[in-house]
């Protein structure tokens, strides 16, 4: 095998970067805007504010850890070094797996259902279809490897900060004076 067959499959920090930003903004912007809009009210800003310095931290310890162990196998195999090849391990295996099937459909029934608010009415039997045929478009997509990952992937980061940076821009120009001032609520 050639050097630049086997360093193909290897992804640069740029793109390991956009990956995870993808996952983030995907998983907590698109997905959990709304929830987080019902139990943090105003102040949801603040809450993402929180997940964005936690997130910063994680990823200077994923970054340190990198560096001192550097392997493709990712979260696991600081696992096994910190605890061994047991049992325990294995249950965190299981358990990351869990959280990330939970964390897939979750995003996949987000996108269905702004797809189908956007092309069928709404319909919860297309939001269903359009989760389905997300979730079979990005395990082709890995099928093809990690390189494909990582193209489609900056694309679509370009395009979604450029949709929210337009939208956050948008609303802080046209925003009025009533809407940013804190809510009374009214007292027992």
């Amino acid at each position: 095998m050639a050097l630049d067959e086997h360093t193909s499959g290897k992804l640069t920090v740029r793109q390991a970067a956009f990956i995870g930003v993808g996952a983030m903004v995907g998983a907590g912007i698109f997905s959990l805007l709304g929830a987080a809009g019902e139990v943090a009210g105003a102040a949801v800003w603040l809450s993402f504010l929180l997940a964005g310095a936690i997130a910063l931290l994680q990823g200077y310890s994923f970054a340190k850890f990198g560096a001192r162990y550097p392997s493709a196998a990712g979260l696991l195999e600081y696992v096994v070094r910190g605890l061994g090849n047991g049992h325990v391990t294995g249950i965190i295996a299981w358990l990351i797996l869990a959280a990330n099937a939970i964390i897939t459909g979750m995003v996949a029934v987000s996108f269905g259902s702004y797809a189908s608010a956007a092309f069928a009415d709404g319909s919860t039997t297309w939001i269903k279809v359009f989760a389905v045929l997300l979730v079979l478009a990005m395990t082709l997509l890995n099928i093809v490897g990690s390189q494909a990952v990582a193209r489609t992937q900056t694309v679509i980061v370009y395009v979604v900060l450029t949709i929210l940076t337009l939208f956050a821009q948008r609303s802080s120009t046209s925003r009025s004076p009533s809407a940013s001032s804190a809510r009374s609520r009214p007292t027992r």
